[in-house]
């Protein structure tokens, strides 16, 4: 799922419930995504779906100059 982390989160639909703990990689900045076609796949996005959907984010690491990775957990 390179580039497309959030999307594929999405995706999971009636099965999101059933993800318990992630980590998901993000773009720290659209002019320097790696891959084409990252647009929902920014830092931004990813905190507000995971929020919205009853996760927290247990860190946020540097992955490169480029990215980050998010490590986020469902809330009990």
């Amino acid at each position: 799922a390179q580039g497309l982390d959030l999307e594929v989160l999405k995706s999971s639909g009636k099965y999101l419930k059933n993800i318990k703990e992630g980590v998901l990689e993000t773009v720290k900045d659209l002019d320097k995504a790696i891959y084409i076609e990252q647009n929902e796949n920014k830092l931004s996005n990813v905190e507000e779906f995971l929020l919205n959907n009853n996760f927290r984010i247990l860190n946020i690491l540097d992955n490169t100059n480029c990215e980050f990775n998010i490590h986020f957990i469902q809330n009990n």
